[in-house]
């Protein structure tokens, strides 16, 4: 739920022309499933 919404704000965002925004919000979920994959295959 938290992707969708982060990528719905994003797209909101570069509607209104705030591109830095934008790219912030898109890149916080890939991030976090970096993060994820990378904790993941240490166990």
């Amino acid at each position: 739920m938290v992707w969708i919404a982060l990528y719905a704000g994003s797209w909101r965002a570069m509607s209104r022309g705030a591109t830095g925004w934008a790219f912030g919000l898109s890149s916080v979920p890939a991030l976090l499933s970096v993060a994820g994959a990378v904790a993941f295959s240490r166990l």
